[in-house]
């Protein structure tokens, strides 16, 4: 959830709405400066971000911001960003609560409904960058308090201090003569002879180049006898079963979210598979080297309800 809350926040920066798909939407509700005639004072302009379950239609928005994060293709950053969304969704209805970083909290409310509360309210955001709301006018008695406290401080109490008048061409002249006499005072003075650069270590120096210049000493890695010993490999495609066409059912950034997909979504109705790539994770549901008869099972009623955002992807 943080890359998704991360692209939301970014959005926010530049946008007033920014809208999830099938979620709702986020946006930057604004006050306007304005004058309070109950307290006799000016309320700064505030901005604080709210959320809308209401709006919830796919304007492209985030999705474009993953494809130019990702280097990805339209279909494939929407593709993604329903699967963070879905990620989203499950973890509400487990959790009952998730954190948007800096953002806030959502949590499930009652009737199917999601509760939005932001991390800061609009006041602790203003009072952060310093917006603080100003009255229309001094109380004329503690203006004149204060203005006589300061006077009273600059004033000097001759009863109790000496002045003292300085000439200030006799001041110049007696601070040049005395610093003509502290050069002159540390050119006399007789200096080190050491030649060797003074080290703040408490182990020679020497000793810790010689130790720096030694060749690290690696620690030797576990070595698996095989490919499918490796742990999280179960459901790598071998090499021998490597197929042209891939019917895709989710779209990852790490093999870890692609094993957690396939773990949720594995059942007796599909087998589903990993396809690694060289910069994403696919899962897929069928392979084959005729693409008539991945098509046949993407039109397929039964495919539809199970995963409707499905695709076929050529391995090149």
């Amino acid at each position: 959830m943080e890359q998704l809350a991360l692209h939301i926040e970014y959005l926010l920066l530049r946008h007033d709405c920014v809208i999830l798909p099938g979620f709702g939407a986020f946006i930057n509700a604004r006050c306007a400066a304005h004058y309070n005639p109950f307290t006799d004072r000016w309320i700064p302009m505030t901005k604080e971000v709210r959320f809308n379950q209401a709006v919830n239609h796919d304007d492209g928005l985030v999705a474009n911001s993953y494809a130019r994060k990702y280097s990805l293709t339209f279909h494939e950053a929407r593709t993604l960003l329903n699967s963070d969304i879905k990620e989203l969704r499950y973890l509400i209805e487990n959790d009952g609560e998730v954190s948007l970083g800096r953002l806030g909290y959502v949590s499930a409310g009652d009737e199917n409904t999601i509760r939005f509360s932001p991390f800061q309210t609009a006041e602790q955001t203003n009072r952060e960058l310093g917006f603080v709301s100003v009255g229309t006018q001094l109380n004329s008695q503690e203006f004149s308090d204060n203005a006589n406290e300061k006077r009273a401080e600059r004033s000097l109490d001759f009863d109790r201090n000496y002045y003292i008048p300085v000439n200030k061409t006799a001041a110049k002249v007696a601070a040049s003569l005395l610093l003509v006499f502290i050069v002159a005072i540390s050119a006399l003075m007789p200096s080190s002879g050491r030649m060797e650069e003074d080290q703040a270590s408490v182990v020679p120096v020497n000793a810790l180049i010689d130790s720096a210049a030694m060749p690290m000493v690696q620690e030797p890695k576990e070595v698996y006898e095989s490919q499918d010993s490796v742990p999280g490999n179960d459901n790598l495609i071998p090499e021998n079963s490597i197929k042209k066409y891939y019917l895709i059912v989710g779209t990852f950034r790490s093999e870890r979210e692609a094993q957690k997909y396939i773990n949720l979504n594995n059942g007796e109705e599909s087998d589903l598979i990993l396809v690694p790539s060289k910069t994403l994770f696919r899962v897929a549901s069928a392979s084959s080297n005729d693409k008539s008869e991945l098509i046949t099972e993407l039109n397929s009623d039964s495919f539809k309800s199970r995963y409707s955002e499905g695709w076929i992807w050529e391995n090149k």
